[in-house]
């Protein structure tokens, strides 16, 4: 028996860490995420040196802070799960050095802007910031795809003689495979989030002309960033992203719950607008939304866990 065949049940201390660790995780995105967005901002947004300086000002006192919930998330994954750490570092190893090397890259670049007086220096390490905060927004976006769709691991066999479970295929296939197309639009849905993130909290610690500009450039890039994901939603749920994967029930799924959703939130406007002149509709709307929705994720869930798609037995008209 390989490792990749045993199982266990779960205990509750692993439920408590395994929350743990993605109110880490989630922490990590929500804080860091406008420091990549800030940082990738100056590498075109900027008009000359003084907004340059205070667009990094305003990251400044929290940048390097807030990559403790990284580190913490790590030890934390390796403390309480160290085979998944395992495997997922190793299956992720080339894509795990991109963040680091961008991650040193961006912390050089802050620190060494301010050594000399002269504006190409600076203007260099600016740059060189916004490559090191591309870097980790693409390259987690990419992981997150990967493993949304799912990756195809392998025993393999060590020169200790145990097995683990790595990627399948070659050294050079295993790195490439990570970035296939719906693993590159997760990376590029990531870099808009991030910059649209980076964009909010720019504006809100600056005045004048650049606060200004910045607002309107987060109405833009939020616009971006929500078409790429409902692009990148309806790709990952109608469209198999691994090879034997079916997307079809899938699709079903998606298909009658969007309806069953439209139809009851028609039908609860036009009811509360008949009936209380419009004062009610929209906490009716919000309860018949709310109860489609979770219709929907049950019916998608048992299309995608039963041979053939299971449709609701009460139609909606």
């Amino acid at each position: 028996m390989t490792p990749l065949e045993y199982t266990v049940a779960p205990s509750v201390l692993q439920a408590v860490w395994l929350l743990l660790v993605a109110v880490l995780w989630i922490g990590y995105f929500f804080l860091e995420g406008f420091d990549y967005g800030v940082g990738m901002l100056l590498g075109f947004f900027t008009k000359d040196e003084k907004e340059r300086r205070l667009l990094v000002n305003t990251i400044g006192p929290v940048w390097d802070g807030n990559e403790v919930w990284l580190l913490t998330a790590g030890g934390a994954m390796f403390a309480a799960f160290p085979g998944w750490y395992a495997t997922l570092f190793s299956a992720l190893y080339l894509p795990l050095l991109l963040v680091l090397l961008g991650l040193i890259l961006r912390g050089v670049a802050f620190e060494y802007r301010g050594k000399q007086p002269h504006q190409a220096w600076k203007r260099r390490w600016d740059l060189a910031a916004a490559v090191g905060s591309f870097l980790p927004a693409l390259v987690f976006g990419v992981g997150f795809a990967n493993l949304l769709g799912g990756l195809v691991l392998e025993p393999r066999k060590t020169g200790l003689g145990t097995t683990v479970p790595l990627l399948a295929g070659g050294f050079v296939q295993r790195f490439f495979m990570l970035f296939l197309p719906f693993a590159l639009l997760g990376g590029v849905l990531f870099v808009a989030l991030f910059l649209t993130h980076g964009a909010v909290f720019a504006a809100l610690k600056t005045k004048g002309d650049i606060h200004a500009r910045l607002e309107r450039f987060a109405v833009k890039s939020g616009l971006v960033t929500v078409v790429l994901l409902l692009v990148f939603v309806v790709w990952g749920n109608l469209h198999p992203v691994l090879p034997g994967q079916s997307g079809a029930l899938r699709g079903v799924a998606w298909v009658v719950g969007l309806r069953r959703w439209c139809s009851s939130v028609v039908r609860s406007t036009w009811r509360g607008w008949g009936e209380r002149g419009g004062r009610s509709s929209g906490r009716a709307s919000g309860r018949c939304s709310w109860s489609s929705c979770s219709s929907a994720t049950s019916t998608r869930v048992s299309a995608s866990t039963t041979p053939r798609p299971c449709l609701p037995a009460s139609r909606s008209t």
